[in-house]
This record gives structure tokens, sequence and C-alpha cells, in this order.
């Protein structure tokens, strides 16, 4: 985040968010870093174009006892799957698609698609999905 930046923060009860509830996320995350899971983290709640909450804990460098700030930059892995899946759900709460259409009518590449017969079939046995 370049140093020009600013966050537009909101009461967590302006956006339909307890601040009672948030602060179980506040004692998670103090867990987490207490117990030793995460050397440091941060956790940004943001919901209708305001951030309603963003905490942080811990280190970011143990070995220089760095504190674990708001703009501190760090690697996110395995994240493809949630951002699509929510990036889908919108999609989903706007009508753009049922969960239970084929996912050939959006990709024809998967038209004809097989999986492994199942059982005792060796694993280069296929049936249609």
């Amino acid at each position: 985040m370049s140093q020009s930046a600013e966050i537009a923060v909101v009461s967590p009860e302006s956006v339909g968010l307890s601040s009672d509830r948030l602060g179980r996320v506040s004692r998670w995350l103090g867990e987490q870093v207490t117990s030793e899971r995460l050397a440091g983290a941060s956790v940004l709640i943001g919901r209708r174009g305001g951030v309603a909450y963003f905490e942080t804990r811990g280190l970011a460098d143990q070995a220089a006892a760095r504190s674990f700030d708001r703009d501190t930059i760090v690697r996110i892995y395995s994240m493809t799957k949630p951002v699509t899946t929510v990036a889908a759900m919108m999609l989903y709460e706007e009508g753009a698609f049922q969960l239970d259409d084929p996912v050939a009518r959006y990709l024809p590449e998967f038209a004809s698609t097989t999986v492994w017969a199942g059982g005792e079939a060796p694993l280069t046995e296929t049936v249609p999905v």
C-alpha cells in the first residue's frame, strides 16, 4: 500500500456487523500468535465499501523483532480457490448461473469429460460424466 493511500474505516454496525462479535476475531488472532501457530498476521474485514475491522498481531520478522503492521507485505499462498469461489458466488447471487448447471454450458471443453469407472476398474477405464 502506498504511503498516501487512506483506508476508509467505518463502524462495524454501520455495515451490518457486530463490534462484539468482531472481538472474537481479535481474540482468535491473539491466540494464534500466543500459541506460536503464527509469528504474526493481520485480518481485514470489509463490507459495503468500507473497512469495518483491521487488526494485526505478532511479528513480521522474528529475528529482527519487527512488528507485524498494517502495511507489512506478505505472500498469500493457496488463495486461488477461495478467491474464485467468492467471485463465483457473487455471480450466482446475481443469477448468472445455477449451481446445478453443467460446467460444459460455460466451458465447452468439458462437454466430453470422462471420469474413472471406479471399483476394481483400472485407472484407464473411464465413463462419461
